[in-house]
């Protein structure tokens, strides 16, 4: 084991200063720490949100509800709120096999990506009519406030 003693290495930043030795602002100090605190809070009520959405949906599927509404009170205020399942969210992707046997070589290399965009622009609607697919997204859960 070696008896040598170690520096901690710091790293140098402009005019020559290390980062250690920059001073910065109590202003810019305390808004540092603002938004830490904050995201820390924000992430830990992003998980018990997620966690909550995730069992409300459930539930309302094994109760075989779509919606429902109620009335409750949160910080002191009173509010309406609706629960209801919504359907999953829908986009059209594209077959690049299909689309590779559509069109020439020059202009499959060009919507490569085979984003719909890019091959409506590059091919024209009626290709992506023939190689485009419906797929439907995950149905989810919302909670919004009602009038």
């Amino acid at each position: 084991m070696s008896t040598t003693p170690t520096r901690k290495r710091v790293r140098a930043i402009e005019g020559g200063k290390t980062a250690a030795a920059v001073e910065a602002p109590l202003e810019l100090r305390r808004l540092a720490a603002d938004h830490y605190r904050a995201n820390e809070e924000a992430n830990a009520a992003a998980n018990v949100a997620k966690k909550a959405r995730s069992a409300l949906y459930a539930g309302m599927k094994e109760k075989g509800l779509t919606d429902f509404s109620f009335a409750t009170t949160i910080h002191g205020n009173r509010i309406n709120l609706t629960s209801k399942i919504d359907a999953g969210r829908s986009s059209t992707v594209i077959d690049v096999e299909k689309l590779s046997k559509l069109v020439d070589a020059e202009t499959f290399l060009k919507v490569v990506s085979a984003t719909v965009t890019a091959v409506t622009t590059h091919c024209g609607t009626e290709i992506v009519r023939q190689c485009g697919e419906v797929k439907v997204g995950t149905e989810n859960v919302s909670v919004k406030p009602t009038k």
